[in-house]
């Protein structure tokens, strides 16, 4: 089997064809799971929907993306996530970067690459769609790819509707939503609150939410709008080191539980979209949008105070030949500034001290999009992209006590990021695809400084390309749907991040590393007859990353396995039904994976067994849902985030691992009414 797996992937590696973005798409009609795959943007894109969102109430939606192939979210609390796709996105220590994210058409990754979806209340979402790897040209060429959350901001029902979650460790959700609706216009307004204590001590988390979605449709031209507020106030345990994790795994780290560690923040997101098809065969969409953070946090060693203002504008055009070839072509581009202001202030014992730094950070991007697609057979589809990115950053010491300016200006040049897609149709339902795209990462401000405060101007992106080959289809009695993938993308001037103190990491480009993966999904409807029903599907992830010339320092870690990448990982689910009632089964697994660069230790694989029931009653102009569930049903002691490289201080262990919730239970009752 391994010298079939060798030949294979050298077949595929010395390939130089490549696939295409297609609006075909198969379903994985699963009740359980309702993941579309289709050749989305440049590869395959995975549509979670929003009943699968909402399945596990009690986690964030990490227990919904980790059934994707390819794609693993590390879930430390409800506030510390961090999502990787196919390796890319390991390093980044409390966030998720690398990984280009949007709410509808506004985008949500900051001006330093970093995105907290898990934010978002999920009674908003209609949908997540996954792209992994670079190659999404209209939305940035992002080394781990693209996320878009898509809003339930579409002509719906006339309804009001109330729900409540309660679980184990005080979980209690609450959520309202009033919705308007008709052929001009649409009205939604939803409120939602979360709290829970936690598992851990120093663990309670509270997250207040309101959102306003609203839309109209005169003809051709449509209008829509989008508001969300948040605040969340959650306590941080932190991670834990080895023997507190095998033996006290409840307890908070020492320093956060000390000082009660938090973090207090607010956030508005806003955008208004336009879009119109008035003149044939041509379409434009054009979106403002802000973002508007405030925020504090208390930790051991500083406390934070920052704030950040995020405005920006986005516009697209396309325009379909009438010709035999069925070509289309789109452009557009996306300009975003941001200001960034951060104090500093010292603490003993959590209370606050003297302040010792306060610095304005300007972020500025631009970037310029298009891609033509053509027919040049029938059968054969072609997809040219290119993505034009121009960064830069602005730092402004504005404290003065310490007779030190580290005050400067980085610019990086222009990055160009073409895509060649190619598609090939076998018949209605099956089609090979294969893919050849380029990627970036661009380094944060605080990574460009030396450890003197300094910026380093020989800081460069990292850069990946990527190549992918595929085959998705479905048989005829669409009983089985199935895609199989295959990728290699090399990655050079691999950012490191080398952490100087328990607060400050300094960035270095340190070599190369290699990704190798395929990715398999199967679903099969069992039976679909009359009020009965049945459902499988699988999903499965091989990865073979290794760092190719990294060299950090003194020592030489070419060759060794790449840190935090998992070598199999397996989402098994099954959904079965009679009439409104359902039962969920959910099992997955994950493999061991290496903590640090030398490969000298590793974490341990664990399974994962959740069970989920619900039922729908309709009396008069009701509808009263129940759902209960339970997750991680036999109890299994597991890390459900894990700090790759973590460090170590004062002749401390170092402290890799957050411990995931031991079995825990919840029930769901809504009730809305229609009119």
């Amino acid at each position: 089997m391994k010298s079939i797996l060798k030949i294979a992937f050298y077949l595929f590696t010395s390939l130089s064809v490549i696939a295409q973005q297609d609006t075909t798409s198969y379903r994985l009609d699963i009740d359980s799971i309702n993941i579309t795959a289709s050749a989305g943007v440049g590869r395959t894109q995975y549509s979670i929907d929003a009943k699968t969102l909402n399945q596990n109430p009690v986690q964030n939606i990490s227990s919904a993306i980790n059934e994707v192939p390819g794609v693993y979210m590390h879930a430390g609390t409800l506030n510390t996530n961090r999502i990787t796709v196919r390796g890319i996105g390991n390093r980044s220590l409390f966030s998720t970067t690398k990984l280009r994210s949007y709410i509808d058409d506004i985008p949500l990754t900051n001006g330093v690459g970093e995105t907290a979806a898990e934010d978002f209340d999920r009674e908003i979402l209609h949908s997540v769609d996954l792209y992994k790897g670079p190659g999404a040209t209209a939305y940035g060429s992002g080394l781990g790819g693209l996320m878009l959350l898509r809003t339930c901001n579409q002509p719906d029902d006339n309804y009001l509707k109330t729900q409540i979650t309660t679980g184990r460790f005080g979980f209690l959700k609450k959520n309202q939503v009033a919705s308007i609706s008709n052929d001009t216009y649409r009205l939604k307004l939803l409120q939602g609150y979360q709290h829970t204590d936690g598992y851990r001590a120093n663990n309670s988390y509270d997250n207040r939410n309101y959102s306003v979605l609203a839309g109209v449709n005169n003809g051709n031209h449509q209008l829509s709008l989008l508001l969300h507020h948040i605040n969340i106030n959650a306590q941080i345990p932190s991670s834990l080191n080895r023997e507190d994790f095998d033996n006290e795994p409840e307890k908070a780290a020492f320093t956060w539980g000390r000082v009660n560690g938090y973090e207090d923040y607010t956030k508005t997101v806003a955008g208004a979209t336009y879009s119109t098809s008035a003149i044939d065969k041509t379409y434009l969409k054009a979106t403002i949008f802000a973002n508007i953070y405030q925020g504090f946090e208390s930790r051991p060693f500083n406390i934070l105070d920052d704030d950040s203002a995020n405005f920006g504008l986005r516009s697209s055009f396309s325009y379909d030949f009438e010709n035999r070839k069925k070509s289309k072509v789109q452009f557009g581009f996306e300009i975003s500034k941001e200001e960034y202001n951060y104090d500093l202030y010292r603490t003993e014992d959590g209370i606050q001290g003297e302040q010792f730094q306060q610095n304005q950070e300007l972020r500025s991007s631009t970037q310029f999009f298009a891609q033509y697609n053509m027919n040049f057979l029938d059968d054969l589809e072609l997809e040219i992209g290119l993505n034009a990115n121009l960064t830069s950053y602005t730092l402004d010491d504005q404290f003065a006590s310490d007779m030190t300016d580290i005050s400067g200006e980085y610019n990086y040049s222009w990055i160009y990021s073409p895509r060649l897609n190619l598609k090939y149709t076998l018949n209605e339902s099956d089609y090979l695809y294969g893919l050849i795209s380029h990627g970036y990462s661009i380094p944060t401000l605080e990574e460009t400084l030396t450890p003197d405060g300094l910026i380093n101007n020989d800081i460069k992106p990292e850069i990946g390309l990527n190549t992918e080959i595929g085959f998705r289809g479905m048989t005829n009695n669409e009983k089985w749907s199935y895609g199989l993938t295959a990728y290699q993308m090399l990655v050079k001037n691999l950012l490191v991040a080398r952490r100087t103190a328990a607060d400050q990491f300094i960035g270095v480009n340190a070599g190369g590393s290699r990704h190798i993966g395929a990715e398999l999904d199967l679903a099969y409807k069992m039976f679909n007859s009359g009020d009965w029903r049945s459902d499988f599907n699988l999903a499965y992830t091989y990865q073979k990353f290794t760092f190719t010339d990294f060299v950090d320092g003194e020592d030489d870690y070419s060759s060794n396995e790449l840190t935090g990448a998992i070598p199999n990982q397996v989402a098994l689910g099954w959904s079965g039904g009679y009439k409104r009632l359902s039962l969920i089964i959910k099992y997955k697994f994950i493999d061991s994976m290496p903590m640090r660069d030398d490969n000298s230790n590793y974490s341990d694989a664990y399974s994962l067994l959740d069970m989920y029931i619900s039922e729908t009653i309709a009396i008069g102009m009701f509808d009263i849902g129940m759902s209960a569930g339970v997750n991680n049903l036999l109890d299994t002691d597991y890390a459900s985030m894990i700090l790759v490289n973590a460090g170590s201080f004062g002749g401390n262990t170092p402290r890799y691992f957050y411990p995931g919730l031991p079995i825990n239970a919840f029930g769901r009752m809504s009730i809305r009414y229609n009119f």
